[in-house]
């Protein structure tokens, strides 16, 4: 998605970035370059040992850290925080939750408080972040 840069309050300054997730175990933060006209990997997240299932980016509300949700293969929910976007140092905020199964998808509520998890034992679950 695209993002403003709170770190420097400058919001005539934007960019574009995303994170993805997959079988490598981990999550990736990718920014585009506007020099190069072409995605690059800004930051490797590890912690994860197993298949990154999703990646959900929380919904800028302001505050000056971003905020990234992972979900993996063996069950587990991370929470990451980057104070800076520009120094792309990412760290686990937490492990939300370990599931008993797979956790599948996840979605953040529009004010980035909730997170909905959904996995292998087929039910929706909400984590107050």
């Amino acid at each position: 998605g695209t993002t403003l840069d709170p770190s420097t309050k400058d919001y005539d300054v934007i960019s574009k970035r995303f994170a993805s997730g997959g079988g490598d175990n981990l999550v990736k933060v990718w920014k585009f370059s506007d020099e190069k006209n072409v995605w690059e990997m800004e930051a490797e997240l590890k912690g994860h040992n197993n298949w990154v299932r999703d990646v959900a980016w929380a919904p800028d509300t302001g505050f000056t850290t971003s905020t990234i949700a992972s979900c993996c293969q063996d069950g587990k929910v991370f929470i990451w925080q980057c104070k800076d976007l520009d120094k792309a140092n990412w760290d686990i905020k937490r492990t939300m939750h370990t599931f008993d199964d797979v956790v599948w998808h996840l979605s953040w509520s529009v004010m980035g408080d909730i997170l909905a998890v959904s996995g292998g034992d087929n039910k929706v679950s909400k984590l107050t972040v």
